[in-house]
């Protein structure tokens, strides 16, 4: 178990620094408004960009955020003995399942599952 508390641990080191790279501060450019008029004649098409370009920044920030939740959350079922059991039937996740994605809550047929209800 300590090895997989090990990899848990360098992939939430790991998910945090990605998160830390994308920043979590606003930019000015982001409020072109706030300039006054002279921002105000920017491109429409450079201002669109940066939109863009700032909503998709926000949502793999958001992504990564989930990510590191789950796998705190997946070193504290570690902690408490019931990582790689399914929290839905019970039963042991497999190993390559656990090793693709060490965060996984569910055995492969539970997933199938769940997606299915969801669609």
């Amino acid at each position: 178990m300590d090895q997989i508390s090990d990899l848990l641990r360098a992939q939430i080191h790991d998910t945090v620094d990605r998160i830390r790279h994308l920043g979590g501060g606003v930019a000015f450019e982001d409020f072109p408004d706030a300039g006054g008029e002279d921002a105000m004649r920017g491109d429409e098409g450079d201002l669109s960009s940066r939109r863009e370009e700032s909503e998709r920044s926000l949502s793999v920030r958001r992504a990564l955020i989930e990510k590191a939740n789950q796998l705190a959350e997946a070193l504290e079922r570690v902690r408490r003995g019931e990582y790689g059991l399914c929290q839905e039937c019970g039963e042991p996740i497999a190993s390559a399942r656990l090793r693709a994605i060490p965060e996984a809550t569910a055995c492969v047929l539970c997933q199938d599952r769940q997606e299915r209800r969801i669609s």
